[in-house]
């Protein structure tokens, strides 16, 4: 097992944020406009007035950002010189560069008016500027500094107001004596200790996973979803993992889901619950160890990422395969790979031959490194792994798992 390295604090954009992104870059496609800039993320903040301290956009600053709200034609069509520059390299600019192909692809493949996803239909790309790039990187900068999980609006003003000569500082700061009472005045706001809602949304899950918190609405969907999940075999847990892999693959550039995407998904999906705060029961942990063991063994989602970087995109799925496959998929959405299809095949059948009620993330771990031939077990010992190893320990943990019926 290779030595334990402390992980970085989970740090990741929250629910508003991504939105903002998402407002931005789908205002810049349906105007043909060749870029995404730091006022352009500005002026979809300003709506979100009640997620910043009000004193940010009192008065004239957010009056004129929402008549550009409004009518988008009053933005400004140049960008000033302070928006090119180049920022640092910084240890966040791979997450922005992720969550920037995530809203990218979000956005391309959302229906039209006429409610379908045209694939044939030309796609206008914008650029997002290096301000709009630097401003992201200061707000995940920001979140750290004040220990939430979820970066909020304010760490993005905040990543935003601390570029001087961006376009959007000087929109609504142009005097840097203002500029710099408002950066010292919103770092030491509380609203800088405050984690946005995490992203990607968890309410669903946190309902199926947590069926006694909240409401007694909230309770009883909870129940009902937990129901449904034994119904189809698949728990609440595992597809969350398999909406993450699809977002993973995403976010590496990759147009097919493979293994590495899966055992990526185990654990970043495993983070953000944890992060969030959403506490699995004693029953869906029993079946949900797959993260714990991969992190006992060394594996954590920073070195499967980069490794999966490199290995770059598994081999597309025969072409029966595929063409089952396009009637379900929208543009940009990556393919499922055959090694992933058959590892959910055999995950399900692993739980049923537990007798457990549903299927976990132990049972995807285990279909995954089953055959110490396959691209996961390689991928493991790429990492200094043994495959049986973690085979011993999954079959251990399925065996301890509660059964449903005797």
């Amino acid at each position: 097992m290779p030595p334990y390295e402390e992980q970085r604090p989970f740090v990741a954009f929250g629910d508003r944020p991504m939105t903002v992104m998402r407002q931005a870059y789908a205002v810049a496609v349906r105007n043909g406009s060749s870029s995404v800039g730091t006022l352009d993320l500005l002026c979809r903040v300003a709506p979100y007035q009640r997620s910043v301290p009000p004193w940010l956009f009192a008065g004239a600053n957010g009056a004129n950002l929402m008549r550009i709200v409004a009518d988008p034609r009053r933005l400004p069509a140049g960008r000033s010189v302070g928006e090119l520059v180049t920022q640092p390299v910084g240890e966040f600019d791979a997450e922005v560069r992720a969550a920037l192909r995530e809203v990218e692809w979000s956005v391309h493949r959302r229906p039209n008016r006429r409610g379908r996803a045209d694939p044939t239909a030309p796609r206008h790309r914008p650029t997002w500027t290096n301000g709009a790039r630097g401003a992201l990187t200061g707000a995940l900068r920001a979140a750290r500094d004040g220990r939430t999980p979820f970066a909020n609006l304010s760490h993005l003003v905040l990543g935003i107001l601390e570029l001087p000569t961006c376009d959007g500082t000087r929109y609504v700061f142009p005097y840097e004596h203002a500029r710099t009472e408002a950066v010292d005045r919103l770092r030491a706001d509380p609203a800088m200790r405050r984690a946005d809602d995490p992203h990607p949304d968890l309410d669903v899950e946190r309902l199926a996973v947590s069926p006694g918190a909240g409401s007694l609405g909230a309770r009883l969907a909870g129940r009902l979803f937990a129901r449904m999940s034994r119904l189809s075999r698949l728990g609440p847990v595992l597809a969350g993992v398999d909406v993450e892999a699809r977002r993973q693959a995403v976010r590496l550039g990759h147009g097919v889901i493979g293994p590495p995407h899966m055992l990526l998904a185990v654990l970043t999906h495993d983070d953000t619950l944890a992060a969030a705060r959403i506490p699995l029961t004693a029953e869906h942990a029993s079946r949900n160890q797959g993260a714990a063991v991969l992190r006992a063994h060394g594996v954590d989602a920073d070195r499967v990422r980069d490794l999966a970087s490199r290995r770059g995109a598994p081999e597309e799925p025969p072409a029966e395969a595929l063409a089952e496959q396009l009637g379900s998929l929208r543009p940009g959405d990556p393919f499922t790979g055959a090694d992933v299809t058959a590892a959910m095949a055999r995950a399900m059948e692993m739980s049923l031959a537990h007798r457990h009620p549903d299927t976990g993330t132990s049972h995807l771990l285990l279909a995954l490194v089953e055959d110490d031939a396959g691209e996961a077990a390689a991928i493991l010992r790429e990492l200094g792994v043994d495959p049986e190893s973690v085979r011993a320990r999954v079959e251990q943990d399925l065996r301890a798992a509660p059964t449903a019926w005797a």
